[in-house]
């Protein structure tokens, strides 16, 4: 078919079909014919989803099918619980996106913007031994005096005191911006 002929069929310009044609997403015999199928698969797995052409294509309910020259993973994945199948653009968009995305994350990450999960369960775990710890040092340090006093306020005083003076030591020790 002559490319004025498929840009009728599917409803758009004949410079789309022109345009589609220069980029490579087409191709013509010789004779400058188009095969109507293998331009219809192409337009479906190569065109911007968002384009008139693509939008033609759906109106015909031709469903883009794995191009020769596409990857197998581009094949058969479908978004959003539609019946549409992905095309090879699309696919690769999507992965760009991600790849974009996980960009930004390891830029936040090389500012100290964000940190490892690891390490702060590190950090957290060393944290916790030491204040554990300093609580359970309390009964040593105070054994012998305590033993020594009669005096339930006195005793009452210094098991707090000695308290208050590990949970200072505790949060003196923590980082910025935790309390």
């Amino acid at each position: 078919m002559r490319p004025a002929q498929l840009a009728r069929d599917l409803g758009v310009s004949r410079q789309a079909i022109s345009d589609l044609c220069k980029r490579g997403v087409l191709s013509t015999d010789a004779d400058g014919t188009l095969d109507a199928e293998l331009a219809r698969v192409a337009l479906a797995n190569r065109v911007r989803p968002s384009g008139k052409t693509a939008q033609a294509l759906q109106r015909q309910d031709v469903a883009p099918t794995q191009a020769a020259d596409a990857p197998p993973a581009a094949a058969g994945v479908s978004l959003g619980g539609t019946d549409a199948m992905t095309s090879y653009h699309v696919a690769r968009t999507l992965r760009e996106s991600t790849e974009a995305r996980l960009a930004m994350l390891e830029l936040a990450e090389r500012r100290g913007e964000l940190v490892q999960t690891a390490d702060v369960q590190a950090a957290m775990a060393a944290k916790l031994t030491g204040a554990r710890e300093m609580l359970l040092s309390i009964a040593d340090r105070l054994a012998q005096r305590l033993a020594a006093e009669s005096d339930a306020a006195k005793v009452h005083a210094m098991l707090h005191d000695e308290i208050r003076t590990a949970m200072r030591s505790i949060s003196a020790e923590a980082p910025a911006g935790s309390s």
